[in-house]
């Protein structure tokens, strides 16, 4: 099932492009996040830390069958959150298919269990709840070094 954050379209506005980027001649695509999570809460903070902003954000049960979206969807980054062992498994699979930016959230602070994450391919891990002005600085910095790393490969 998938569960609309609020009104968002799959052609949304993107992050307004860096300068830098738009010397070197990078296309700015539009900016999909695809969030999986158990309860609601994490997308929830996604849609309020992205106020104005229409990203296309969908939000899928973290289960094994919603990995299909990591084809459909073509995100552009993904949260997941991770405090079932299930979703650890998630996780490996996400990483498996695709190199796309992830973030973890967990609702417990296990700094074992972030090392690990970390370790493993997440490229953040965010205690949660956190603030929204927390969470939407690490999704715009995630979503910026890959804009530039897709841009220094074309160039």
């Amino acid at each position: 099932m998938i569960l609309p954050v609020r009104q968002a379209t799959w052609a949304c506005t993107p992050i307004p492009p860096d300068r830098k980027l738009a010397e070197k001649g990078a296309v700015m695509v539009p900016t999909r996040i695809l969030v999986f999570e158990r309860r609601g809460n994490l997308a929830r903070g996604v849609a309020e830390c992205l106020p104005g902003q229409d990203y296309g954000v969908h939000v899928t049960p973290a289960t094994r069958s919603s990995l299909a979206f990591l084809v459909t969807f073509h995100p552009d980054l993904v949260l997941l959150h991770v405090d079932d062992p299930d979703d650890w498994g998630l996780f490996h699979e996400i990483r498996a298919r695709s190199g796309v930016p992830l973030i973890l959230c967990s609702s417990s602070w296990n700094e074992a269990e972030a090392v690990q994450g970390l370790r493993q391919g997440a490229d953040d891990y965010v205690r949660w709840p956190t603030s929204s002005a927390e969470l939407g600085a690490r999704i715009l910095a995630r979503l910026r070094r890959a804009r530039w790393s897709a841009a220094e490969k074309h160039s």
